[in-house]
């Protein structure tokens, strides 16, 4: 539970988020469906990152949000390239 509040407080800080008016309680709400799955980038045990899967419907897997701190945008935070980076 303690990963999805820090998950929300990041994802209700963000854009577009900010400007469509989604709310912390409003992304809790979605990263505590269980009809979802939640993928997160941690470094150096600080959340850096997060993706939510939608496991239902027509599409099950598809990508729903991605969601980086600002810090780490434009890091390629979850390609194979940065997980090397990491483990170095």
């Amino acid at each position: 539970m303690e990963e999805a509040q820090e998950c929300a407080r990041l994802m209700a800080s963000s854009e577009p988020w900010v400007t469509i008016g989604r709310t912390y309680n409003d992304s809790l709400e979605i990263l505590s469906d269980p009809s979802r799955e939640i993928h997160v980038a941690v470094h150096r045990d600080v959340l850096i990152g997060f993706i939510i899967l939608n496991m239902n419907g027509a599409f099950v897997g598809y990508i729903q949000t991605v969601c980086v701190a600002p810090e780490w945008r434009g890091q390629s935070v979850g390609s194979a390239e940065f997980k090397k980076r990491l483990r170095r």
